[in-house]
């Protein structure tokens, strides 16, 4: 038996699962198990999702090599449907090893409004005649019970090698950040971090139970509110030079950092994703309470061999691995 550190209920360890503080999709690796499967599902819906699919969030994790649970390398768009005809389509084609290859176009059969008899054929240029050939004869006889003549075959043929021309193509997408859900997502990640390096002692915690009833409270401004409650440490010199440092030294592939720190008694979290998104969020303001005798602490994300994974560094361990 053990309690939810988001609904607060105590229920059977069966009832339990992983939570990745950080969405494992986008690069996380640090998981908790104190949170419920009915929470955990409740968090994916309604705040990870929300990051996971923004489209400039899939861009920096396609840039980062980030691949999928299957090992597979991301692609930044799976599909795409044009906006000058909509039955073109493009599928991303993947290599053996998951890499991306190329474009796979559909096949498309399109009658005309004024001849009758008249189709425009869209057609992938790569493939044979014969394959585009076979997929027109399977189109007319799917949605008009057609069965083509040697002769209508011979004329798409000829019209193939002589008369095919680019189809128009446009494709937009809007690349716009959230920072309302951007910040529910900065609150999960101080919350659970919260629990995970101060332990059930936090449950009492009064600027913990604030943060959690944040997370899916309607109020705009509460979440805005605790979103940008720690922003004073921003401009802490230490927080751009430690992360710096990392990110000089390292020989690995870092992709996410959150560091740890006590100042007059009070922990703040700031929280970098993709070295592009950051904020900084006060977890407590009774440090003394708790075991924690790091003025300054790390949790470092990366990726090595296509492994997600993270190190825990004190400022010494910083320097041992980083710097010398």
């Amino acid at each position: 038996m053990k309690k939810c550190i988001i609904c607060k209920k105590i229920k059977n360890d069966e009832e339990f699962n992983k939570e990745h503080i950080i969405p494992e999709s986008i690069g996380g690796s640090l998981t908790i198990d104190n949170v419920c499967k009915e929470c955990n599902a409740k968090l994916g819906d309604e705040i990870d999702s929300k990051i996971i699919n923004d489209f400039l969030i899939k861009g920096n994790v396609v840039a980062n090599g980030i691949r999928n649970k299957n090992n597979k390398e991301k692609i930044l768009f799976e599909k795409l449907i044009s906006n000058k005809d909509s039955k073109i389509k493009l599928s991303a084609k993947r290599g053996e090893n998951g890499e991306f290859k190329e474009w796979d176009a559909n096949t498309s059969l399109k009658s005309s409004k004024e001849y009758e008899n008249y189709h425009s054929i869209s057609f992938y240029s790569n493939k044979d005649v014969k394959t585009v050939l076979k997929e027109i004869e399977k189109l007319f006889k799917d949605k008009y019970g057609k069965t083509l003549t040697e002769e209508e075959k011979n004329d798409i043929i000829y019209k193939i090698n002589n008369e095919s021309s680019q189809p128009k193509m446009e494709f937009n997408y809007t690349g716009h950040i959230d920072f309302e859900k951007l910040a529910r997502e900065f609150v999960k990640i101080a919350y659970e971090t919260a629990h995970y390096m101060l332990g059930e002692k936090y449950f009492d915690d009064e600027m913990g139970k604030d943060l959690r009833e944040s997370l899916f409270d309607e109020n705009h401004e509460l979440i805005k509110k605790y979103a940008e409650r720690g922003m004073e440490l921003m401009s802490y010199p230490k927080l751009k030079e430690n992360f710096n440092k990392i990110n000089n030294f390292s020989e690995k592939n870092l992709i996410h950092l959150i560091q740890i720190h006590e100042i007059n008694n009070k922990i703040y979290l700031a929280i970098n994703l993709f070295n592009s998104y950051k904020n900084c969020i006060c977890i407590t303001e009774t440090a003394n309470l708790y075991d924690f005798n790091e003025p300054i602490y790390f949790i470092a994300f990366y990726h090595e061999n296509h492994e997600k994974t993270f190190d825990e560094m004190t400022v010494l361990d910083l320097v041992k691995k980083y710097v010398e």
